[in-house]
Order: structure tokens, then C-alpha cells, then sequence
């Protein structure tokens, strides 16, 4: 690559003997002269740049030796040169041309039928030009063909059902025309072929189940037509197809049982049509975005199920910016596994529908289906507890009465859920992941999925459920369940919250039943040291709060779960106003959290 400029000169004729001339990725500019119909012994004309004009010269037809022909990119217009349309020998004299790629220009008029007698042309791109009329039917007689590129253009007619004798075609692209008609099943005998692209045309009536004979066809793009009928399930054969649009058409009907069987699809689009029923499970579906299946008929679960496995999709408001709703998906291959997730599934449901409480995620609506299961709920814009506090931007802006706050409302809900419903509901699976708060950072429990309904005729027991390093030890071995799970949780979480960090490494020491060394250096350490050192000190009232806030989340985690107090208990402390302490945090210590009383 050089940075040449100018024009190319007319003397270039002079070099009669040249063989190859390659001028691509220059600056040069003004037309292609005349004099290069002189280099007879040249093979190879490589002229893609960006700003070569004028027309195309006829002269270039007598280059009788050339095999590679590039005007790629460039500003050239007028027509394929006049002569082609009275000179058939023009295009006779090049039979050694194997590859013509003009694309990216001006050019006008139709495509000369003339080219079919270039019948050794293996590369034929005309695209992105102003090409007009019909695609000649001439073009089938290329048997040699292997890229044949015209999209982009303003061709109209049909399809030419001769374009089934290219048998070497791999690679076949009219998109973004005006063609109009049928897509013609002979294309079906293209057995090498691995790109098809018709999109953006005006094709009708259904899809040929032809198409299901491209063995090697790995990527076909149909989208943008008036396409019809049911999509054949011949194309479910197609074991090496890598991408599939059927997007924006008319297609009716259920999704081919055999697409199951496309192990290779990677990218799938099938919105804008009038499809129903479930979809294929295979990866494709499972991955791919909710634009890929919007706006088809009947079933609403095909907007949703190509969610990823368990994450959140945030759905945008149709009349705001904003999300006012999101996604849980649960998603399972196995049927173990499935049996478990809509377990869960029905368990989540019961719950929400039974609760309303103001620190408790609404549930606006759901959908279940023996491979897919989703949950519309409430979106809450502040995002996820432990997000907030792992960031360092994000944490500084919960100062400790919002802090306050948001223990105090999680504190509410747990009571709400033990104590005003019948049979009680225990979570399960209090953690910070699983609080998510609005704009002015009221906490919600989320995340239903592990709920346990007691039955009080009943005695409660399960298998573990919950995130480690929020769940007492005592209760995961017993795997009883009772509210005492959700109590030692809310201790965790309480301290995760006045110290900015999961408080692991702390409740450890604190109550290190090997080592009373350990336990001792816990215990003097000075509250304010392990408070959240991103924001400064809480002073005044603020500081009494924190310190019976911590004296809470302690009792919560005593080594004797008998000795915990009931989230009834918790809320009672903390809606008791504060006396002033008769110890200052700047002197208080861990252990003397301990012994403080009410």
C-alpha cells in the first residue's frame, strides 16, 4: 500500500509488456484511460481505490489474457460500457477472466447479458451500483461461478431459476433489490453452496422445501420479503447452517420439530411474522436476544425465552425510557433439573401471589411451560445490593441513614413474611444479591425461588437451600427449616452492610470455636475500624443507630440458635428510638457489642 495521488497517466499504455498491475488502496483519482486497452499481456488489473470516475472503458474487452478484473469501491458511473449490448465478442474475447469485482461504484443500466460468454469467471460482484432491469438469465451459463454478488442494486423481475446450474456456487447474494416472483426450487441443487442472501426483495409466496438440500449451506438470510405459509421443515436438515433470518415476513404456523436438529445455528432471527407455539431447544434459541423474536403471533413466552440460563432481562417501557419491568428466566435441559426449576418455579409463585408488602418485589406476571419458566416482575432501577456496595462510586452514595434504612426495610419484610402471613414464609435466601433497591434505595426482597410455606401440621424439613456464607452451619447440616434461616441471614447481611463488605472473615473469628486467641483479637477490635471506611464516620444519633444496628446483626449470629432473636424482636429494637450510649464509637469494641444492653 502507497499513498500515490493524481490521476493514473495515459502513458501508462506504453508498458505493453506488463502482466500485472495492481494500483488498489491509493489516492489517485480522475478516469481509467483509454491506453489500458493496449496492455494485451495483462493479467491481472487490481484498480480499487475510492475516487476513480468516469465510465468504464471499452477497451478494457481487449484484454484477451486478463483473469482478474478489481475496480472495487471507487466513483465510477455511467453503464457497463455500450458496446457490450452490440459486441458480443467483447465479453467472448475475455473468456480467461476469472474474477470481476466492480462493486461500490455508480454504475448504471442493466447488467449485459453478454457476460455469460465470460464462461471461465469464477468471481462476479456488481453490488452496491445502480443497477437496473432484470438479472439476465445469460448468468446460468457460468459454470464456473463460485461468488456471484449483485445486491444493493435496483434489479426487478425474478429470480432466474437458471442461476439452479451454477453447481459450484458457493456463495449467492441479490439482497436489497426490487426482485420480485417466487424463489426458485431449482436452487435447491446448489449443493455446494454455503451462503445464500435474498433478503430485502419483494419474494412471495412460500419457502421452496428445496432449500432444505443446501447441505453445505451455512448462512441464510430470507428476512425483509412477503414471504408466506409454514417454514418446511426440510430446513431443520441443514446441519452446518451457522446463522438463519426469516425475519419480517408473513411465515405462519409453528416452528419446524426438526430444527431441533440444527447443531451448528449460532444466530437465529424469526421476528416480525405471525409464528407460534414453543421453540427448538437448542442453543441458537436459548442465546438469542428478545428482538430476535418479537412481534409473532399468540404465545407471549416467545419474546422471552431466549433469555440466557437464570439472568435478568431488563424489558424497555413502551412509553418510556426507563424499564419498568424485568425478566427471571429458570431454564433447564435435563428433566431432573427441570423437575427442580418449576418446582421452584410453583414455589416462587405461591409466594408472591400471597404477599404484598412495600419492601417486597411486585410480581406483575408469569408464564410456565414444560421447558421455560419466567417471571415478570417489578423493575427496580437501583440494581442489587452487592453490586452497590463492589463499587466504590456506588458506595459512597449510601451514607449511614441510608444504610439505616435499608436494614430497617429488610428487617420489615422478614417480619411481615413470618409473623402476617399464614402458614409463615421463609425465604431461605437472604443475601445481598438478592435485595434490590429503587431510586431513592428501598430495599426489596427478591428472589423467591428457595421459599419454604411452613406447614405447622407438619414438621419442616428440606434440602439446602441458600448461599453459603449467608446460611447458619448449624441449620445446613440439620436441613431444618424454620424462620430461624432468614434471621441468621439478616445478621450477615446487616453486617455487610455497615461494613461495605461480606463480613465472612469477621463472624469467623468472632466465633472461632478452635482458637480463643482468635476470638479475643476479634473482639477488641474498635467498631469504627471495621465499619465501611469508604464514607466517613457516622456522628451523633447516626452513630448510636450503627452501633445498635451492629448489636442486632451479633445477636443474630450467636453460636446458639436458640438464643437469636425473632425478626418480631428486631423490629421492635429498631423502631425503639436510641438512648445515648455510655460508650462513644470511637471507644467501642466488637466484644462490647456483646455485652451492651437494651
Amino acid at each position: 500500500m502507497n499513498n500515490l495521488s493524481g490521476s493514473i497517466p495515459s502513458s501508462i499504455g506504453n508498458l505493453t509488456m506488463l502482466t500485472q498491475l495492481y494500483l488498489h488502496t491509493n489516492n489517485l483519482s480522475g478516469s481509467i484511460p483509454s491506453s489500458i486497452g493496449t496492455l494485451t499481456m495483462l493479467s491481472q488489473l487490481d484498480l480499487a481505490m475510492k475516487n476513480l470516475s468516469g465510465s468504464i472503458p471499452s477497451s478494457i474487452g481487449t484484454l484477451t489474457m486478463l483473469t482478474d478484473l478489481g475496480l472495487l469501491g471507487n466513483r465510477i458511473g455511467g453503464t457497463v460500457p455500450p458496446e457490450i449490448n452490440n459486441l458480443t465478442n467483447l465479453w467472448a474475447q475475455c473468456k480467461n477472466l476469472t474474477s470481476l469485482k466492480i462493486s461500490n461504484n455508480n454504475l448504471s443500466g442493466s447488467i449485459p447479458p453478454e457476460i455469460g460468454e465470460a464462461t471461465q469467471l469464477g468471481v462476479l460482484h456488481l453490488s452496491s451500483n445502480h443497477l437496473t432491469g432484470e438479472i439476465p438469465k445469460e448468468l446460468g451459463r457460468l459454470a464456473s461461478l463460485i461468488e456471484l454478488q449483485i445486491s444493493g442494486n435496483h434489479l426487478s423481475g425474478k429470480v432466474p431459476s437458471e442461476f439452479g446450474l451454477l453447481k459450484d456456487l458457493a456463495l449467492l447474494d441479490l439482497a436489497a433489490n426490487n426482485l420480485r416472483g417466487t424463489i426458485p426450487n431449482q436452487l435447491g441443487g446448489l449443493i455446494k453452496l454455503l451462503h445464500l442472501n435474498l433478503s430485502k426483495n419483494q419474494l412471495e409466496q412460500s419457502i421452496p422445501s428445496e432449500i432444505g438440500y443446501l447441505i453445505s449451506l451455512q448462512n441464510l438470510d430470507l428476512a425483509g420479503n412477503s414471504l408466506v405459509g409454514r417454514i418446511p421443515s426440510p430446513l431443520g436438515q441443514l446441519k452446518r447452517l451457522e446463522t438463519l433470518n426469516l425475519s419480517h415476513n408473513n411465515l405462519t404456523g409453528s416452528l419446524p420439530s426438526t430444527f431441533d436438529g440444527l447443531v451448528s445455528l449460532t444466530s437465529v432471527d424469526i421476528s416480525y411474522n405471525q409464528l407460534q407455539g414453543s421453540l427448538p431447544n437448542i442453543e441458537a434459541f436459548h442465546n438469542a436476544t428478545i428482538e430476535a423474536l418479537r412481534n409473532n403471533k399468540g404465545t407471549l413466552f416467545l419474546m422471552f425465552l431466549l433469555l440466557g440460563i437464570s439472568y435478568m432481562l431488563y424489558q424497555k417501557s413502551r412509553t418510556t425510557d426507563r424499564p419498568s419491568s424485568c425478566c427471571e428466566k429458570l431454564h433447564s435441559d435435563t428433566d431432573d433439573r427441570m423437575f427442580s426449576i418449576l418446582k421452584s418455579f410453583v414455589v416462587e409463585i405461591r409466594a408472591l401471589t400471597e404477599i404484598r408488602h412495600r419492601n417486597i418485589v411486585k410480581l406483575f406476571g408469569f408464564c410456565s411451560h414444560p421447558r421455560h419458566s419466567f417471571l415478570v416482575y417489578e423493575y427496580l432501577e437501583g440494581g442489587s445490593l452487592d453490586k452497590i456496595l463492589k463499587s466504590v462510586e456506588k458506595a459512597i452514595a449510601l451514607d449511614w441513614d441510608t444504610r439505616i434504612n435499608i436494614v430497617k426495610g429488610v428487617a420489615n419484610a422478614l417480619y411481615y413474611m413470618h409473623h402476617s402471613c399464614s402458614p409463615p414464609i421463609i425465604h431461605r435466601d437472604i443475601s445481598s444479591k438478592n435485595i434490590l433497591l429503587n431510586l431513592d434505595y428501598e430495599a426489596h426482597i427478591s428472589d423467591f425461588g428457595t421459599t419454604k410455606i411452613l406447614n405447622p401440621d407438619l414438621s419442616n424439613w428440606t434440602s439446602f437451600a441458600g448461599t453459603f456464607g449467608y446460611s447458619a452451619p448449624e441449620l445446613a447440616y440439620t436441613t431444618i427449616v424454620n424462620e430461624k434461616c432468614d434471621v441468621y441471614s439478616y445478621g450477615v447481611l446487616t453486617l455487610e452492610v455497615v461494613l461495605g463488605q461480606h463480613p465472612g472473615y469477621l463472624i469467623s473469628s468472632l466465633f472461632s470455636p478452635s482458637s480463643s486467641s482468635v476470638c479475643s483479637t476479634a473482639t477488641n477490635l474498635l467498631l469504627k475500624e471495621v465499619l465501611d471506611q469508604r464514607i466517613s464516620l457516622p456522628t451523633n444519633l447516626i452513630a448510636e443507630e450503627i452501633i445498635s444496628v451492629a448489636k442486632l446483626a451479633l445477636a443474630c449470629l450467636n453460636e446458639s440458635p436458640r438464643s437469636w432473636p425473632s425478626m418480631e424482636q428486631v423490629c421492635k429494637e429498631l423502631s425503639i428510638p436510641n438512648p445515648a450510649s455510655s460508650v462513644e464509637l470511637n471507644m467501642i469494641t466488637l466484644g462490647d457489642l456483646f455485652d451492651l444492653k437494651d
